[in-house]
């Protein structure tokens, strides 16, 4: 039977001032589907509490997010994630004996320029070094601005400009980190449809109907006057 732990990451749940509405629901769900599930565990927002439950459930990946290549693109991004928040990921995962410390993150982010690629380069070193012999990997993604986030209507950088950057992080993470990037080519077509609007829709439907393929549908954005830029 497959087995399932269900954890509840709550401040106020953990004080018990809240019950725990998602957890027992959760449970109930994964029963359901035939598991055999521990749990619901409420532990307060704490990283080392949260990588060691994840551990003893069973996980042999800790995954978690740097969106962009240093702390000043991610701050421009309204995002929280710092360097040192990142190294204590690190140690956590060697500290539990992770098998994978997975990071997932963004090239081709307004602003960014190679020079950030090489900080981000010189910052997996370090993270690498704490988490040993954690391995670690990064999957890598092309930037593309969402409807409702605080990017949203920044230009796509380019497929040329992301390729060009993701060749150059392999390159100087190598030893340090497996990089696994994520198409250009297709982060242009995603980027194509979170900002348009019907016409996108359409001319996705006309690309389809074309042979599905991405230059299908990048004429059929372009016929539509819906490329990006």
């Amino acid at each position: 039977m497959r087995r399932a732990v269900v954890v509840t990451v709550s401040d106020r749940t953990a004080r018990g001032e809240r019950a725990d509405g998602s957890g027992p629901e959760a449970r109930r769900l994964l029963e359901q589907a035939g598991f055999a599930v521990e749990g619901p565990l409420v532990v307060p927002d704490e990283q080392p509490r949260i990588a060691e439950l994840l551990r003893k459930s069973g996980a042999r990946t800790l995954t978690t997010a740097s969106d962009g290549a240093t702390d000043a693109l991610r701050k421009a991004m309204m995002k929280g994630t710092t360097r040192e928040h990142l190294l204590g990921c690190a140690e956590q995962a060697r500290q539990h004996g992770f098998e994978t410390l997975k990071l997932y993150m963004m090239l081709g982010v307004p602003g960014e320029e190679d020079d950030d690629v090489d900080a981000l380069a010189e910052e997996l070193q370090a993270i690498a070094a704490a988490a040993r012999p954690t391995r670690l990997a990064l999957g890598v993604a092309a930037f593309v601005a969402k409807r409702q986030t605080p990017l949203d209507g920044q230009p796509f950088a380019g497929i040329k400009v992301v390729e060009r950057r993701m060749d150059r992080l392999r390159r100087l993470a190598r030893g340090a980190a497996e990089v696994r990037p994520v198409s250009a080519r297709w982060a242009w077509i995603e980027h194509a449809l979170a900002q348009g609007g019907p016409e996108v829709g359409l001319a996705m439907y006309a690309g389809w109907r074309a042979g599905g393929k991405f230059g299908d549908y990048r004429r059929a954005l372009e016929a539509a006057g819906a490329a990006p830029g």
